[in-house]
């Protein structure tokens, strides 16, 4: 019988391996060589970074204490009052409308003296000082006309000694 040999690749004699698996294992080298750099590369940059992130915060910790120190923190407080009072004035709020509404309702010739207001039963004390009696009626009568004050009660009304005329207390209640 005759030795037919049916095989279709080239077989290396000396070896008995096929001249692929040769190639195949370089290039498998060098695809692990090529993983081990990068691998290695990544290492070293993570170190960097993290180094410059550490120096930046520190710059970042200096920069903010050298803002929030001395004089700088006067005018980091007053920029906080600046907001506070912007909120303030953008609310409105019964006190304030009060006293405009006093303001609005005043008739010429008589003066505020003191005022008081107790926010919890929306009441203002007022001591006024007009020139005389008729214009102490004419006032009360101002506060009781206008819509904004339901109630108004007149509590005294007598001579002011220091500077003449006529000093009279008001409650009045606000709506």
């Amino acid at each position: 019988m005759a030795n037919i040999n049916l095989s279709t690749g080239q077989m290396n004699r000396s070896t008995g391996e096929s001249p692929n698996v040769n190639l195949g294992m370089v290039i498998a080298f060098i695809i692990l060589l090529g993983m081990a750099g990068i691998a290695t590369f990544l290492v070293i940059k993570e170190k960097s970074l993290t180094t410059d992130v550490a120096t930046a915060e520190t710059a970042y910790t200096t920069a903010l204490a050298d803002l929030t120190t001395g004089r700088n923190m006067d005018v980091i407080d007053l920029q906080s009052r600046i907001f506070k009072l912007k909120e303030v004035v953008n609310q409105r709020n019964s006190t304030t409308d009060s006293i405009l509404n006093v303001e609005k309702f005043l008739v010429a010739g008589v003066v505020v003296k003191s005022f008081g207001y107790k926010d919890a039963e929306k009441t203002m004390e007022l001591t006024c000082v007009a020139g005389d009696y008729d214009m102490v009626a004419r006032q009360v009568a101002s506060f009781k006309n206008s819509e904004y004050f339901p109630e108004v009660i007149l509590k005294d009304a007598k001579v002011n000694a220091e500077g003449g005329g006529i000093e009279f207390s008001v409650t009045i209640v606000g709506k």
